[in-house]
C-alpha cells in the first residue's frame, strides 16, 4: 500500500476516535399539581413549574421541555413511561414534581396526583404513584446525568391517614451506577414552605441557581440552593440532596475540554491498530471471566413429578414440578402487558413448597429483616430480588446443587398447575378466600406458610401473603418473550418481575396473569420469594 494511502487512512480513523461527540439531546418533565379535588388548592406548585419550565428551555436551551399541570394518576404514570423514552441516551435529564408528597409507613415515597382520595394507608398506595417509579425510568433511559428534584413535602393534608402523620419525604436510596441526583426541597421527614410570593423559597432558588448550570458543578449549585432557602426561611426549611454523583459533574456537558490535535508526522500505525483492538481484547477478556464463574451443571437427578425433598435440614421444601405446555397470558381484563397470550414449553423443575420463611432464612443468612417478626413459619419479607438473589447463591454453595430465581413462565406455569383459573387454583373469590391470605382475611400482615390450601402442584400461597420476585427483566409486552420456560434477561433489567399479590392486595393483585415490577433494591414488607432448583433430566 503506497505511503500517502496510509497516512490517509491514519487520518481518517483518528478524526473518528478523536472528534467530539454530537450535541446529544437534553430532555425535563415538570409537574405542578396545586386543584386537589379533595383539598384546598395550593398557591404556587403550577407557577414554580412554569417558573422551571422557562429557566431550562430559554436558559439552558434543553431540546425537549414538558410541562403538565394538575395532573391524575394514569396521566402522571404515562408521562413517566413517555420521558423514560424521552430520556434514552440523553445528555441531561431533569424530573421536577411540585405539589403533595407523602411517605407510607414503609417509607415509601409517594407523589400524590390530584385526584387522589387517600383516607388511610392504603390509600396512599393505590392513588400514589411511588418515586421509586421515576429513579426506575431513569435507570433505565441512562441519560449521561440524571436530576430528580422532589418540592413534594407540602404541608400533609392527610394528617391522621397514615403513620407519618404530616411528615414529608423519606430518602430514597439509589444504588446504580449512573450520574443521579435527587434533590428534595426539604430534609428527610419534613414539610416545605409553599411560600408567600409568586414562588416557593425552594422554586425561587433553584431558578437563580440554575441558569448558572453551565459555569457550576451540580453538587455545587444544589448547595448554593440550600443555602438560600436557609438563610430566606430563617433555617425552618433545610433542602439536602442524595444520589451517586461525581463532584465534577455538571448539567451542561458543554465545557468538556477535547483533546488537543495529535501531530500526524509522528503517527505510528502500530500504535493506531492497538487503539483500535484494544476494546475488543477487553471485551474478550470479560467474556471469558464471565464464562469462568458460570456454574457447573448439577448431577443427574432421579426425581420424579411430584416427589418432594429437601437438599438440607434448613432447605426449602422442593415440589418437582413436570414439564408441560401451557398459554402464559390473559386477554380477559385487557392489560397489555398479559397479552400477547402465547405457548411456552417448560421444562421439569423444582420449586419451593412455600414461601421462604423467617426461620430458613435466618438459618442460612444469620439475620431476619422481617417487618412482622412473629413467627418463624411466616415468610420472611423486607428483601429485594438482590436480597433473594444473595440468599440462592448461598443455598447453591450449601448442598451443591443450582438453586435460582423461577422464571416468570415457570411462576405462572406452576400456579396454573395445569389448568386456565383465575387464580392459582380457582375462580371464585370464595375460592380465592381458601388459597389466599390478602386485604380481605390478612388482618392486615403475613401469615404463618401453608396455612390455605395448596394447588394441584401442592405448592402453597402462590396468592397473597407477599409478592414473589422472578428472575425476569420488566418488559411491558410478552413480544419477544422467550417460549421455552427461561427467563427474559433483557429489557427493563433496573426492574424486576413480582408475581402473586400479597397480603395487602385486592383480589386483583393475584390473578394468575397479573404482573407487577419495582427496582432490585427495593424492599418492603409485603415482598418475598420462593427459590427454584434445576433438575437434570
Amino acid at each position: 500500500m503506497q505511503p500517502t494511502i496510509v497516512r490517509l487512512l491514519i487520518l481518517c480513523a483518528l478524526v473518528l476516535l478523536l472528534a467530539p461527540a454530537a450535541h446529544a439531546k437534553r430532555v425535563a418533565l415538570l409537574i405542578g399539581n396545586a386543584a386537589y379535588s379533595s383539598e384546598k388548592p395550593l398557591a404556587n406548585p403550577i407557577r414554580d413549574a412554569r417558573l422551571l419550565a422557562r429557566v431550562l428551555k430559554d436558559d439552558l436551551k434543553f431540546d425537549d421541555v414538558k410541562l403538565a399541570e394538575n395532573v391524575g394518576r394514569a396521566r402522571l404514570i404515562e408521562l413517566i413511561d413517555q420521558f423514560q423514552r424521552q430520556a434514552a441516551s440523553a445528555e441531561a435529564a431533569v424530573f421536577y414534581f411540585s405539589g403533595h408528597g407523602m411517605q407510607d409507613g414503609g417509607k415509601r415515597n409517594f407523589l400524590i396526583p390530584v385526584d387522589a382520595h387517600i383516607s388511610g394507608e392504603v390509600g396512599i398506595r393505590a392513588y400514589g404513584v411511588q418515586a421509586d417509579e421515576v429513579v426506575a425510568a431513569l435507570a433505565s433511559a441512562a441519560p449521561r446525568v440524571s436530576v430528580i428534584i422532589l418540592d413534594a413535602c407540602r404541608d400533609n393534608p392527610y394528617a391522621g391517614a397514615t403513620r407519618s402523620g404530616t411528615k414529608g419525604l423519606a430518602r430514597i436510596e439509589t444504588h446504580t451506577d449512573q450520574e443521579l441526583l435527587i434533590a428534595y426541597a426539604t430534609r428527610d421527614g419534613q414539610v416545605a414552605l409553599d411560600g408567600k410570593g409568586n414562588n416557593s423559597p425552594y422554586a425561587a432558588a433553584l431558578a437563580k441557581h440554575l441558569r448558572q448550570a453551565g459555569q457550576k458543578p451540580l453538587l455545587s449549585l444544589f448547595d448554593q440552593v440550600a443555602d438560600q432557602v436557609r438563610a430566606e426561611t430563617g433555617n425552618q426549611q433545610r433542602p439536602t440532596r442524595y444520589g451517586d454523583l461525581k463532584a465534577s459533574t455538571y448539567l451542561l456537558a458543554n465545557l468538556t475540554v477535547q483533546p488537543p490535535a495529535p501531530d500526524l508526522s509522528r503517527v505510528n500505525l502500530d500504535d493506531l491498530k492497538y487503539q483500535q483492538t484494544e476494546q475488543g481484547h477487553r471485551q474478550a477478556e470479560a467474556e471469558q471471566a464471565a464464562a469462568a464463574r458460570r456454574p457447573t451443571p448439577a448431577a443427574v437427578d432421579t426425581k420424579r413429578a411430584g416427589q418432594t425433598f429437601k437438599d438440607c435440614p434448613e432447605c426449602p421444601e422442593m415440589v418437582v414440578i413436570p414439564a408441560g405446555r401451557f398459554e402464559m397470558g390473559s386477554n380477559e381484563i385487557g392489560y397489555s402487558d398479559e397479552q400477547p397470550v402465547h405457548t411456552v414449553s417448560v421444562p421439569m423443575f423444582a420449586l419451593a413448597k412455600t414461601e421462604v420463611t423467617q426461620g430458613q432464612w435466618q438459618a442460612l443468612m444469620g439475620t431476619n429483616p422481617s417487618y412482622f417478626k412473629t413467627c418463624d413459619d411466616c415468610p420472611v419479607e423486607q428483601v429485594s430480588w438482590d436480597d433473594a438473589q444473595t440468599y440462592v447463591r448461598k443455598l447453591s454453595a450449601r448442598t451443591g446443587q443450582h438453586y435460582r430465581l423461577p422464571s416468570e413462565s415457570e411462576w405462572e406455569y406452576a400456579c396454573r398447575a395445569g389448568d386456565r383459573h383465575e387464580y392459582c387454583g380457582g375462580d371464585s373469590l370464595d375460592r380465592l378466600d381458601s388459597l389466599a391470605w390478602d386485604t380481605g382475611n390478612s388482618n392486615g400482615r403475613t401469615q404463618p406458610v401453608a396455612r390455605k390450601q395448596a394447588n394441584a402442584f401442592g405448592l402453597y400461597d402462590m396468592n397473597g401473603n407477599v409478592w414473589e420476585w422472578v428472575e425476569d427483566c420488566w418488559n411491558g409486552s410478552y413480544s419477544g418473550a422467550p417460549t421455552d420456560g427461561s427467563a427474559w434477561t433483557s429489557g427493563r433489567c433496573s426492574l424486576r418481575v413480582q408475581r402473586g399479590g400479597a397480603w395487602d392486595s385486592r383480589p386483583a393483585g393475584a390473578r394468575a396473569a397479573y404482573r407487577f415490577r419495582n427496582l432490585t433494591t427495593f424492599q418492603h414488607n409485603n415482598r418475598g420469594f420462593r427459590p427454584a432448583r434445576i433438575i437434570s433430566p
